[in-house]
């Protein structure tokens, strides 16, 4: 039963059977090596079904902190994104640390959204993108999806995912590949490597810009259509992106996967519902917003440790999306 007003430390010690003490390491990520997985995991149920609530305003007078990490990232959130951010304030929660939400539209605008976190005096910072305003406020900081030298980070293994795409596609016939998507985005350039190695062209007509979003890979597809000699086959830079290039190209008389194959990524809950169901690539969101949490907390902890970097490996997905060549030629 979900207690809606909220248990304190003490209350949740004596209900886990565990001293306040163990409560504390677990909750602040200090357990690992000290405390058994299984109690663990018991304390954190139990935070989570009680509706733990952590004394802030005097752990903050104790300890000089504010136990509030701000979160900074572009608008608008993709489906893949928005999943992430909920794990996040979760993982946080269970920490007790209080999530501040920054966001921006467009480049121009990153500063701006740090700036509104640092007037919060934040203990730490969880970053999409990075600006060298991050560098002269010295705020421990992790970022996501990039190596910046400095900083810690946690990205897709996207090098993994882009290999394993194009050796996918190769085994399914297609040699003539595009793209969908950001073209700043490392995926990209991954992509564009891959094919190169492959041996296979790599047409810049056929790396078409588009916004992050189901809008975005509509909007897109008239480039795409335009084109005097189509791909075989897509990558999309995300599940939104190619959901909207498939609706987009069924309505224009393509068929997917018979005339099209297309690739995504994020394996959203958009995947399993377009027609067909889309290919595409588990970014396991759940291990990355446990990444982001814990090395967050670990540089906050021991501020002069090495910098570190975790990649998480996707794994591909396969539905209905994609078609080989030398079946559609073989009927």
């Amino acid at each position: 039963m979900e207690c809606l007003m909220g248990i304190g430390m003490k209350e949740l010690a004596s209900l886990a059977g565990v001293s306040q003490t163990t409560v504390s390491l677990v909750l602040n990520g200090k357990a690992d090596g000290r405390i058994a997985r299984v109690k663990q995991e018991k304390v954190r149920e139990l935070a989570k079904q009680y509706n733990y609530r952590p004394n802030l305003s005097a752990k903050s007078l104790r300890q000089q902190k504010q136990y509030t990490i701000g979160v900074s990232m572009p608008m608008p959130v993709n489906t893949g994104y928005s999943d992430m951010l909920s794990l996040v304030q979760e993982k946080l929660a269970e920490r007790g640390y209080m999530a501040l939400f920054s966001f921006w539209k467009t480049v121009e605008g990153i500063e701006k959204a740090f700036e509104s976190i640092f007037l919060h005096n934040v203990d730490g910072i969880i970053a999409w993108d990075y600006h060298e305003c991050l560098a002269r406020e010295k705020i421990p900081a992790v970022i996501y999806g990039a190596e910046i030298p400095g900083f810690d980070a946690v990205m897709q293994d996207y090098a993994f995912s882009s290999k394993t795409t194009v050796k996918y596609l190769l085994e399914l016939g297609h040699v003539e590949i595009g793209y969908l998507g950001p073209l700043e985005d490392p995926r990209a350039e991954f992509l564009r490597q891959n094919l190169e190695e492959a041996r296979l062209p790599v047409r810049e007509e056929w790396f078409i810009p588009a916004k992050g979003t189901l809008p975005g890979g509509n909007d897109a597809m008239p480039e795409f259509l335009s084109l005097k000699k189509h791909p075989t086959a897509l990558v999309a830079q995300n599940d939104s992106i190619a959901a909207g290039a498939m609706f987009c190209a069924i309505r224009s008389g393509i068929r997917i996967p018979e005339d099209l194959s297309v690739i995504g990524f994020n394996n959203t809950v958009t995947a399993a519902f377009t027609l067909p169901p889309l290919t595409t690539f588990n970014t396991y969101t759940n291990d990355l917003a446990d990444a982001l949490v814990d090395l967050l907390m670990k540089r906050l902890e021991t501020p002069d440790m090495p910098v570190q970097v975790s990649k998480i490996r996707p794994e591909l997905v396969i539905r209905e999306s994609c078609k080989s060549i030398t079946e559609k030629e073989v009927k």
